[in-house]
């Protein structure tokens, strides 16, 4: 039986933000207090106005459905059978984390630059958190995290800036 590899490790990712203690809410409502900024809040149960998973633009989504910004999503966009060792898979699987930030239009903000950071700063927290590495049998995560922004631009009546971040994980089954 074919092993789902995308849904695998996307689930496993979708797990650590969404926990409890460790995930993005609980990490990044610490990290809020040390950059000085309002802390951001992801629902991820099924259904969620602020969390989807899907490769969508926000512009799309925002045009389609009902959904508030902060908003994440969280897709894959490739594995690469590299043969790392013999099996039915042994390679990579890249998924990517898109976090949409928003401000009111009359709020621009002498520091725009916070609100990302401490987004980034939480990413890089949940995922290389050396307590908290338990991945399964299948899955490794080597602590390749990549963050990047967009430009703040106007979007309707607001400003809007993307923070994505690019995780690479080894899976061999």
């Amino acid at each position: 039986m074919a092993f789902p590899v995308a849904k695998t490790v996307r689930d496993l990712v979708r797990g650590r933000l969404s926990d409890a203690s460790l995930g993005f809410n609980a990490v990044h409502a610490a990290r809020a207090v040390t950059y000085g900024v309002d802390a951001i809040s992801i629902d991820f149960t099924d259904p969620s106005k602020n969390f989807l998973q899907a490769n969508i633009d926000a512009d799309d989504i925002m045009q389609s459905s009902i959904y508030d910004y902060p908003l994440m999503t969280l897709y894959t966009i490739s594995t690469s059978d590299e043969v790392f060792e013999k099996a039915e898979f042994s390679g990579t699987c890249t998924v990517i984390i898109d976090v949409w930030l928003s401000w009111d239009e009359g709020n621009l903000l002498f520091d725009m630059e916070s609100w990302a950071e401490s987004v980034e700063d939480t990413m890089i927290s949940i995922f290389n958190d050396r307590t908290n590495q338990d991945w399964g049998a299948t899955v490794h995560w080597d602590s390749r995290i990549k963050a990047s922004r967009t430009k703040i631009e106007q979007a309707g009546d607001n400003w809007r800036q993307l923070v994505s971040f690019t995780l690479v994980f080894e899976v061999t089954l």
